[in-house]
């Protein structure tokens, strides 16, 4: 059950990556390799158990995407989630649900929802 919440929680964490990059750039990652930030200290986290990479891949749309995991236990089985943290709330649980084995989910970015940040941050001198 730990390793199942810890890979919703990785996949979460991936999800509000790629958002980032795409409102930054407009486009999503070709990998997720791509996310990896040595400013900021992020890397893509592994599978806690087989440390497995995440499967991701492009959709049919510019805004959509697919992450997978394997799971060990039906989502409906899993404890409770985690204290909320940075960015986690935890009526999004069911965004995640997962039988055993291999799951995907889709995702579509919402370009009203998430606009892409348009212009410089700062003045440009």
């Amino acid at each position: 059950l730990r390793f199942d919440s810890q890979r919703v929680s990785d996949l979460s964490t991936i999800q509000w990556q790629i958002i980032y990059y795409w409102q930054q750039k407009e486009k999503l990652p070709a990998k997720l390799t791509d996310l990896n930030d040595t400013l900021s200290g992020f890397i893509i986290p592994t599978d806690p158990e087989t440390r497995v990479a995440y499967e991701y891949s492009l959709g049919t749309t510019t805004t959509s995407f697919e992450l997978c995991a394997t799971f060990e236990t039906p989502s409906a089985l899993r404890s409770p989630a985690p204290a909320p943290y940075y960015g986690y709330n935890t009526s999004l649980d069911e965004n995640w649900m997962h039988g055993i084995g291999r799951t995907c989910f889709t995702r579509t970015i919402d370009p009203a929802m998430y606009p892409p940040v348009t212009g410089a941050p700062y003045p440009v001198k």
